[in-house]
């Protein structure tokens, strides 16, 4: 697990609170022109193993522009139904980029290979059983953000069959 788990910079042992930070994206920029087709929290599929996948975060991010996208970023907190607690997590996706006029999904999960990024195995979203709104918002250089919220059921996160 990473020493700094909600991407504030301050490692995790000397933070107060080393599962929240408050979301650092600016949120002004040019209209985007990427766009989050597809937001899953559960129900999740592999498509490159055609099986389903154990439950995670993941988007479908399209690019309407006639140029590739690079140097995408995502701030996304997870709100407990029951305990009203909230964790904020920021990323810089490294890697990670949308083909012009097309789509690329991107995970958040315990995968290691491109698109896959590395998540809290701690997190509520992990080890309650409350359900659970998502809340994700995704910048690109020189972009203003798009958002999307998400509800998880109740349940914790489920295996893949």
């Amino acid at each position: 697990m990473a020493a700094d788990t909600d991407g504030d910079g301050q490692n995790d042992l000397a933070d107060a609170d080393p599962a929240f930070m408050a979301n650092p994206l600016d949120m002004t920029g040019a209209p985007a022109t990427f766009a989050i087709k597809e937001a899953l929290v559960e129900n999740n599929y592999d498509y490159a193993a055609k099986k389903d996948a154990t439950d995670h975060l993941e988007l479908l991010v399209t690019n309407s522009g006639s140029a590739p996208l690079t140097g995408f970023s995502i701030y996304y907190s997870v709100t407990d139904a029951d305990t009203g607690k909230v964790e904020g997590t920021f990323r810089k996706l490294e890697g990670f980029s949308v083909p012009a006029g097309g789509e690329a999904r991107v995970h958040f999960d315990d995968g290691a290979v491109a698109g896959h990024f590395r998540t809290n195995p701690n997190s509520i979203y992990i080890t309650s059983e409350a359900a659970k709104t998502v809340s994700f918002f995704l910048k690109a250089d020189g972009f203003a953000p798009v958002s999307i919220d998400v509800a998880k059921d109740k349940g914790g996160a489920e295996a893949a069959d």
